[in-house]
């Protein structure tokens, strides 16, 4: 008989494997890097914490026999149909959409706001319904679940194509049993930016929004909230601070850091004590912090990079047996 013993590391009744991320931002290569990580982790639920869409078009301006873009700064050329091909895969790659065009067109659009807007919803919706349907084609086989919210970025209209998804689960403002351990919180409302997002609310909505939700729960010992916005003052919310004009903050050459967070969802993590509580948001913020019982986890996001980042984490019926922030 040994002397010492140690908890199994074997899966025992209970346990839950789960993977999430957040802020793909239209990036194709990062959700399909994200589809493939839930393989091989052999998550047992993936979860998407919001921001699915981009936030750009790039126009390709035809001329004579070939086409001219801007991407970063810097002028593409293609003189070719597979040129052509390669710098549409560049564009959707960082998460933007592209729009091949005559230079009146161009210049149409963008003189007239509301058709260069529709134009833009077109794209966006365009791309996330394709990405739902590659997510069921490869999930629904392996038997993962993909819950997923939209973010503060996400413009209403994508909400009728997440509900119409044949094998997603749009689960923004509800509770949900995933076993019969742990239920999903999950709201995509976030506390106001700079840049009055879609879904940016005042913390009087936060907090009213965030009560309604916890309300609901049955089994806070068990419970995971999914919610795109992070705690208030925590390390998963830091963020450069801004001036007016938006551009950031400096003292003594560094740039200045400020918490972008909600104070309703501290309040709520910090009263429920859930066992976990999964976020996004603020790209740069990626890590842990520990609320009492709850660990509180944001994968961060670099999909302007074609970065997959993602949290695998292993839950028992009432704790966090492990977790490991990965990228790819």
């Amino acid at each position: 008989m040994p002397l010492f013993f140690k908890r199994s590391d074997t899966p025992g009744s209970g346990f839950l494997r789960i993977i999430q991320a957040a802020d793909f931002h239209g990036s194709t290569m990062a959700w399909r890097k994200f589809m493939a990580a839930a393989k091989q982790h052999q998550a047992q639920h993936a979860i998407v914490s919001g921001d699915l869409t981009g936030k750009a078009i790039v126009p390709i301006i035809r001329t004579g026999d070939r086409w001219e873009g801007w991407l970063f700064g810097h002028r593409e050329v293609a003189e070719t149909e597979a040129e052509l091909a390669a710098f549409k895969a560049k564009i959707e790659r960082v998460g933007f959409y592209d729009h091949v065009c005559e230079l009146d067109e161009a210049k149409a659009l963008d003189a007239d706001k509301d058709r260069l807007h529709a134009l833009f919803v077109e794209k966006m919706n365009e791309r996330l319904q394709s990405w739902l349907q590659f997510a069921g084609e490869y999930l629904e086989p392996l038997g993962i679940p993909l819950w997923v919210i939209p973010g503060n970025d996400d413009d209403l209209s994508v909400d009728p194509i997440l509900n119409a998804a044949e094998y997603a689960r749009n689960v923004d403002h509800q509770v949900v049993e995933i076993d019969e351990h742990h239920e999903l919180v999950s709201m995509g409302d976030t506390s106001m930016t700079p840049w009055e997002c879609p879904r940016d609310y005042p913390e009087s909505h936060m907090r009213v929004a965030v009560r309604d939700l916890v309300e609901k729960i049955r089994n806070p010992t068990g419970a995971i909230f999914n919610f795109h916005c992070p705690p208030f003052n925590t390390k998963i919310d830091q963020a450069p601070a801004l001036k007016p004009n938006l551009e950031i903050e400096h003292e003594a050459g560094q740039v200045m850091m400020t918490s972008a967070g909600s104070p309703a969802i501290r309040r709520a993590v910090e009263e429920v004590q859930p066992l976990l509580s999964l976020h996004g948001h603020i790209h740069e913020a990626r890590g842990v912090q520990k609320l009492g019982r709850t660990v509180a986890l944001n994968p961060g996001s670099e999909y302007a990079e074609g970065i997959m980042k993602a949290a695998v984490v292993n839950l028992e019926p009432a704790r966090v047996k492990g977790y490991m922030l990965i990228s790819g």
